[in-house]
């Protein structure tokens, strides 16, 4: 339970890929909410900004994608400092990992390539960072 109390927004339009996400995370003990696009990704933020620990979302979606979802997110001053991990095919696109990178994405993960459980384990790695940082140093 290496995620107990942690709040996670998943936005993923795979359903499969979503499923398997959250069934891992939860069995970390972490707390998934779900969305299928950008969109639905942005409402639930907005609704609950304060509660999310950290974004995982996909960069194709449909009607808003990855890129535009992190870029309004880092402009919001309530949703800034959430981190942000990005799941992609598109791994060894140099513009796309400069994009990311620029928006203040924290990590990027090729679906394809990255097995579920060293997600999970980076993400534990991010919080363990965090939680024994000083104040000043925290995400």
């Amino acid at each position: 339970m290496k995620l107990k109390g942690k709040k996670i927004l998943l936005v993923e339009d795979d359903s499969f890929i979503e499923d398997m996400l959250v069934r891992k995370l939860e069995l970390e003990g972490a707390l998934c909410v779900s969305a299928t696009n950008g969109v639905e990704g942005l409402e639930k933020l907005r609704e609950n900004s304060s509660d999310f620990d950290i974004i995982i979302t996909d960069i194709t979606m449909p009607k808003i994608g990855g890129y535009d979802m992190a870029q309004a997110i880092k402009s919001d001053p309530d949703s800034h400092a959430i981190p942000i991990i990005v799941l992609t095919n598109r791994t060894d696109n140099i513009k796309t990992n400069a994009q990311l990178a620029a928006l203040g994405v924290d990590a990027e993960f090729g679906k394809a390539d990255t097995p579920l459980h060293e997600l999970v384990q980076h993400i534990v790695d991010m919080f363990e960072k965090t939680d024994d940082a000083p104040a000043e140093t925290k995400l």
